[in-house]
């Protein structure tokens, strides 16, 4: 039997409510995704979903934003998106917003990509 199965029988037995049993199955889920069975097929389907974001991202920068010039222009911009990601991910649990911090690492992995597009001959 697997941990996130245990978990599930034990959260039923206990008589765990709904909304706090689905809360407690995403933080497993969050923790160990080869447990949640996250490893096959789901896995590339969430990241083809994510790759499709970071592109949209991306096409989205390319059409307000001329090129990077400069390694050191790229880190700047880098470190901005990554700040702003921090500043998301520091609030308290109760205060985060997990549609904003998704919108933020999307635009951190846009970044990154832009970034070797830009400046790194590939």
């Amino acid at each position: 039997m697997s941990a996130r199965t245990q978990l599930r029988t034990t959260l039923a037995q206990i008589n765990v409510h709904r909304p706090q049993y689905d809360e407690i199955l995403s933080v497993f889920d969050r923790l160990y995704p080869a447990e949640a069975g996250l490893d096959g097929e789901e896995t590339r389907a969430k990241l083809a979903k994510i790759l499709e974001k970071v592109k949209v991202e991306v096409e989205r920068a390319e059409s307000l934003y001329p090129p990077m010039s400069s390694v050191h222009e790229g880190h700047s911009i880098l470190k901005e998106e990554q700040e702003e990601l921090w500043d998301e991910i520091k609030k308290s649990p109760k205060k985060r917003d997990f549609t904003k911090i998704e919108e933020e690492a999307v635009q951190v992995a846009a970044m990154a990509v832009r970034f070797l597009l830009d400046l790194v001959p590939m």
